[in-house]
């Protein structure tokens, strides 16, 4: 289970104690976080975040193929949702704009 492989290797005691078991558990998890394999891990098991209108959640990964899929519309609710988020990764400047 991929949270408990992230929520493990942060501990600092497996960092201090073992620290080749702790890169090896951070390599898997990098692993489990490919595209391909987020995305046949969708099309086996399904996964809780994808809207019900939406067929797929892990579509195209393709960086920005949002400014091809959502609306203006459906992108301003986004920012507005999530828009301290998006500021702490970047995705936005801090007056808002987005990147």
């Amino acid at each position: 289970d991929l949270g408990s492989l992230l929520d493990d290797w942060a501990r600092e005691e497996l960092l201090v104690d073992d620290v080749a078991r702790a890169i090896k558990r951070v390599r898997k998890a990098i692993r489990f976080s490919s595209f391909n394999t987020l995305q046949s891990q969708e099309q086996e098991h399904g996964f809780g975040e994808k809207m019900p209108f939406s067929e797929f959640f892990f579509r195209k990964g393709k960086v920005g193929n949002w400014r091809e899929t959502l609306t203006d519309e459906q992108a301003a609710q986004i920012i507005a949702d999530h828009c301290g988020v998006m500021k702490r990764f970047g995705y936005l400047t801090e007056d808002g704009e987005q990147v």
